[in-house]
């Protein structure tokens, strides 16, 4: 099938990109040394049967359509980030997801029988680069960070009621990003704020926030982070955020742990949680991930 064809060849394509970037980092405020990079290789796993209506209320997917039941969402992905530092000052961001979508639902056809439906898409998903800059401050540093997002190819609208990979447009965006370090307590806490324009008729603009607190005994690291979008928009009345990308609120809280074998080496892991949202799916996302730095 060419839809799978083109997942196989999507693959590697998404690990040669991540590899030709060379390196990243969740770094909050705070820019990568010249020449110095943090990476991060991610794989997640999400399985649900729920998603918030527009009105912030769960319901089953695709709950009320006429001779649908029996809904599920599963998505996989793997995702490269990287931050690399051009100057002292200014540090270039990449975010890469691939993803392994599959929707399953049961369907009464126009002959009354009912057939069981399975869409899998997948593909490499919206590359997102930025640039960081520093504007001020070391252990307590205030940047700004601007970037664009570019769709890679996927269909927007994929056949059969298939979950799309993005909405296939550009966005634009722009971050300012405060962070304090607590030494000599080992501790850390950075937040974010932001507007993202997005593309596309119909899709209204966002506001961006991001909130994290990290503490780091010894080769261990233990943060939270809350995260938040919210549209400028109304959330409209759709048949299911499986199904088309629209106007969405989301709220997630992101508990991560991870443990440091060597300064230029770590894994980790952590649990992405919806607490609540409008045109989106509801659940817990679960990822582990490999980190690299110099």
């Amino acid at each position: 099938m060419p839809r799978y064809s083109v997942m196989a060849m999507a693959l590697p394509v998404s690990f040669i990109l991540v590899a030709l970037l060379h390196s990243a980092a969740f770094g909050g405020a705070w820019v990568q040394k010249k020449r110095g990079y943090f990476f991060k290789l991610t794989g997640s796993y999400l399985y649900t049967t729920e998603e918030y209506d527009n009105n912030g209320n769960i319901r089953g997917i695709r709950e009320g359509e006429p001779g649908i039941s029996n809904t599920s969402y599963k998505e996989i992905s793997v995702t490269g980030y990287l931050e690399y530092g051009v100057t002292q000052r200014l540090t270039m961001v990449a975010n890469l997801p691939f993803k392994v979508v599959t929707a399953r639902r049961t369907e009464e056809t126009t002959e009354g029988l009912m057939r069981n439906v399975e869409v899998v898409t997948g593909g490499l998903s919206d590359l997102t680069l930025s640039g960081r800059f520093l504007l001020f401050g070391k252990s307590s540093p205030l940047s700004v960070q601007a970037g664009v997002k570019l769709p890679m190819g996927y269909e927007a609208t994929p056949p059969d009621g298939g979950a799309p990979l993005g909405s296939g447009k550009l966005d634009v965006e722009g971050w300012v990003l405060g962070g304090v370090g607590m030494w000599p307590i080992r501790a850390y806490a950075t937040g974010q704020i932001g507007y993202r324009i997005r593309g596309g008729s119909g899709i209204a603009d966002e506001y961006l926030f991001q909130v994290e607190g990290g503490f780091t005994p010894g080769n261990w690291l233990a943060k939270a982070t809350l995260e938040g979008v919210y549209s400028e928009g109304s959330a409209d009345d759709q048949e299911s955020s499986t199904v088309v990308i629209t106007n969405q609120d989301v709220l997630k809280v992101i508990p991560t742990i991870a443990y440091r074998f060597h300064y230029r080496f770590a894994v980790g892991a952590e649990l992405i949680h919806i607490l609540k949202g409008k045109n989106t799916v509801a659940g817990t996302t679960y990822s582990v991930g490999i980190l690299l730095r110099n």
